[in-house]
Formats: structure tokens, C-alpha cells, sequence
């Protein structure tokens, strides 16, 4: 096990923001949570995108020439499924729709998400 006392102070500053989030009373049953439980419910109530990167990991991230030329190719064919394609390529729907707008895949009126 690692000697502790060598980050005394990140410790002492992790607990005493630990007692100031649980004073907020933002988190509910806060003293049964596990870290993780704590860490999940303050990612998704802090920003509605702030957990896209864990959901989404492709969230953000530029479109490969593969990628693009897949979504067109079952755009074309009728058979595209925007929500398994975004599944399959770790991708919001809303973001695929959004880039199919870009492409010209769908009108730039199309407000579907």
C-alpha cells in the first residue's frame, strides 16, 4: 500500500470538499454513495453536455473519411438507422443529424432532434 502521508494535503482538500458538496444537498443519500455514484450525478446535473465524452466517447471528435462515406452510402440506399449508426459509431443522433444537414444529406431546415 502507499504511504498516504506523502499527499496529506490533496486528502485533507478531497475530504473538505467532499463535507462542502455535502452540505449543498445536491446529491441525495450522499454518505451511501459509492465515488463513482457521486461522480455520475454530478457530470450529468452539472452541464448537459459534460457526460457526452463517457456516453458518446466519438463526441466531438472529426468524422473519418470511412465514417462519412458509410452514413452517406445508407443515407443513399433508404436504409439509414441514425440511431444504430450513431450507436455503431459511438456518436450522439443529434450529432449525426447535424452533420447530415452539413453534407447536404437533409435540408437545412430539417429540425428533427
Amino acid at each position: 500500500m502507499t504511504d498516504l502521508r506523502e499527499y496529506g494535503k490533496q486528502i485533507r482538500q478531497f475530504l473538505k470538499l467532499a463535507r462542502e458538496l455535502q452540505a449543498l444537498n445536491i446529491v441525495e443519500d450522499f454518505e451511501n454513495k459509492t465515488l463513482t455514484e457521486i461522480r455520475e450525478v454530478l457530470t450529468r446535473r452539472s452541464s448537459p453536455g459534460t457526460g457526452y465524452k463517457d456516453a458518446y466517447p466519438r463526441h466531438g471528435a472529426r468524422w473519418e473519411e470511412e465514417e462519412k462515406q458509410h452514413l452517406i452510402a445508407l443515407a443513399e440506399a433508404g436504409m439509414l438507422d441514425v440511431d444504430q449508426f450513431a450507436e455503431d459509431h459511438q456518436r450522439r443522433p443529434a450529432s449525426v443529424f447535424k452533420y447530415m444537414k452539413k453534407i447536404g444529406l437533409l435540408d437545412k431546415n430539417f429540425n428533427d432532434f
